[in-house]
C-alpha cells in the first residue's frame, strides 16, 4: 500500500515541477540496455554510428506575427476567496492514509437506480445480451414456422 502511496507523491512531485522528469531513485537500481551483437561484416545490415546525425534543436526562424491586438479579459465584479494553502509534504505514507486512498477507488460513483445497475449489466457483458436477442428471435421465429407447419393458413385469416 506504501507502494502506492509513494507512486501518487512522486507523480505530484513531477506535475508541480512542470512536468521535469524526477531524479532517479537511489533505491532502484536504474536497467541496464542491453547492447545489441555487432553485426558481421557484409551482413547488409545499415548501422548507425554517434556521430552521423547533429541533433542540434531547430529554431524557427522568425516568430509568428500576430496582427491582431490582444483582447482584455474584463475583472470579476465580485473578488474571489484566496486560494486554498498547499497540502504539507508528508514525510511517510501512513497505513490510514493508504486505506483512505484504496476505499476511495473501490466506491465508484454510481447512479441511483434500477435502470442505472441495468444499463452498466448491459455495457459490461455485449456477449451475453447478444445471446438473449439470438435466442429469443429463434424463439420467436420458431414458434412461427411451427403455427405455419401445423396450422398453414391461421395466420394468414383463412380457416383452419
Amino acid at each position: 500500500m506504501s507502494l502506492l502511496l509513494q507512486a501518487l507523491q512522486k507523480a505530484a512531485r513531477t506535475r508541480e515541477a512542470g512536468g521535469a522528469e524526477p531524479a532517479a531513485d537511489p533505491t532502484t537500481p536504474a536497467p541496464a540496455a542491453p547492447s545489441p551483437p555487432p553485426a558481421p561484416a557484409g551482413s547488409g545490415m545499415l548501422e548507425l554510428e554517434p556521430g552521423d546525425f547533429d541533433l542540434a534543436p531547430v529554431t524557427p526562424s522568425a516568430p509568428p506575427r500576430r496582427d491582431a491586438e490582444p483582447v482584455a479579459r474584463p475583472t470579476p465584479s465580485t473578488p474571489r476567496a484566496p486560494a486554498s494553502p498547499p497540502a504539507p509534504e508528508l514525510d511517510a505514507p501512513s497505513p490510514r492514509q493508504a486505506a483512505s486512498v484504496l476505499a476511495a477507488g473501490a466506491s465508484a460513483p454510481r447512479v441511483a437506480g434500477r435502470s442505472a445497475a441495468t444499463a452498466d449489466w448491459v455495457r459490461e457483458h455485449p456477449v451475453h445480451v447478444f445471446a438473449g436477442v439470438a435466442f429469443a428471435f429463434l424463439l420467436l421465429y420458431g414458434g412461427y414456422v411451427w403455427m405455419e407447419v401445423t396450422h398453414p393458413g391461421m395466420l394468414r385469416g383463412g380457416s383452419w
